[in-house]
């Protein structure tokens, strides 16, 4: 059985066992047209209220959000102007600390005295003087 039939005999046997509801009803089709008016404006009231209460509830969360996205812009804002000013001023520390060192670099040194030597070299050296001369090497000619 396609849906489609299904749905379409579903629809007619309510409105078929609509129409004889209102056949057998214990009351006139002056009272049963009058019942139905009646429930009509109610039902649309209830729908119109229905309505309201939900454009009220969307107009409420569109203003709240709303509300909350321009405090989180300018909360924002103001965090990135701190924090811009906050590594400007870091900047501007660092570049004064490279202008002294420039400076300071570029100013003459005056002459140092010459290093000490290390201590292995004056023991080297001391060694050496306290050492005897070596004696020089006699070689033996063979007598012809």
């Amino acid at each position: 059985m396609a849906k489609g039939n299904g749905i379409s005999s579903f629809i007619l046997g309510g409105l078929i066992g609509a129409g004889i509801g209102l056949l057998f009803a214990p009351r006139t089709g002056r009272e049963t047209r009058e019942f139905l008016s009646d429930r009509a404006l109610e039902y649309w009231d209830q729908a119109d209220d229905v309505y309201e209460t939900g454009r009220e509830i969307a107009a409420d969360a569109y203003y709240t959000s709303r509300d909350m996205a321009a405090e989180a812009y300018y909360t924002g804002r103001e965090r990135a102007t701190e924090m811009s000013d906050t590594v400007r001023d870091k900047i501007e520390d660092a570049r004064e600390r490279l202008y002294d060192a420039v400076n300071k670099a570029n100013t003459p040194v005056e002459e140092a005295p010459a290093p000490s030597p290390a201590p292995a070299e004056v023991q080297a050296e001391a060694a050496q003087e306290q050492a005897p001369a070596p004696e020089p090497a006699v070689t033996s000619v063979p007598a012809e």
